[in-house]
């Protein structure tokens, strides 16, 4: 089953190129087919945008009646893939793209055979990095307790602890944080935005780490107040002792 991966694409518009005299302009959708890409043990393609999968392997395509269901989608590129012919295992694939909002996006809506409901059957595992994480989140409490700052599992350390950051070919970045979301169960069927702040890659000073310390830092605190005091005082008696004794002698 092909999986279809929408990519915010509405600054790369496709534009005809000038005429002269009564030639006729370009229909983007009436240009030559998609290429489709083996990708180990894939086969994919991009999709510049909706009007274009007319274009595309008609092993990837959805009815037309589902986009017309998502209008949202008119401005997005696909990428499009799905395993190959064959006995073939799946394996992790990457792409990249930018998108316009100050958030993280993840294509979580899911259409099973041209069918568009409501809500859906997630059992997706959501990793991210974020400095903007990374400069808010306290210390690392459990797997599963969600950071209070960013509503986020974060990891105990940074990327390079325990990735193979070698084999990673640039995706993970090795000294932030990774972060998680878990979504299981039945949830609303959509795509998944996660607000972001500050830098994405240049992590700000961070003391909330230390802040589950502070009501020790404060035991410290008073009892080497305590005892500096006594010492002090106690110092301040000899020498009271001392001057007396030099007096009477």
């Amino acid at each position: 089953m092909p999986v279809f991966l929408p990519i915010w694409h509405k600054d790369f518009r496709i534009r005809a190129p000038p005429s002269i005299g009564c030639s006729k302009a370009v229909d983007p959708t009436s240009r030559s087919d998609l290429e489709v890409f083996e990708v180990g043990n894939y086969v994919a393609s991009f999709v510049p945008k909706v009007a274009d999968f007319v274009r595309l392997d008609k092993r990837f395509c959805l009815p037309e009646e589902t986009w017309s269901r998502l209008p949202q989608y008119k401005a997005f590129g696909f990428a499009v893939f799905q395993l190959a012919a064959g006995s073939r295992t799946p394996h992790p694939m990457a792409f990249e793209f930018e998108y316009d909002k100050k958030s993280l996006y993840f294509p979580t809506l899911h259409i099973h055979d041209g069918e568009i409901h409501e809500t859906e059957e997630f059992d997706h595992i959501l990793y991210m990095q974020h400095a903007g994480f990374d400069s808010r989140v306290y210390r690392y409490r459990n797997s599963y307790i969600p950071d209070e700052s960013t509503g986020l599992v974060r990891s105990k350390y940074v990327a390079k602890q325990f990735c193979d950051i070698a084999n990673c070919h640039g995706i993970v970045n090795a000294d932030l944080l990774v972060h998680r979301r878990m979504i299981r169960g039945s949830n609303p069927n959509q795509d998944t935005e996660i607000a972001t702040f500050g830098d994405p890659t240049h992590p700000t000073l961070n003391l909330r780490p230390l802040m589950s310390y502070a009501p020790w830092l404060a035991i410290a605190a008073a009892v080497t107040w305590f005892f500096a005091r006594r010492g002090k005082l106690k110092r301040m008696k000899n020498s009271a002792e001392t001057s007396e004794t030099n007096t009477t002698t």
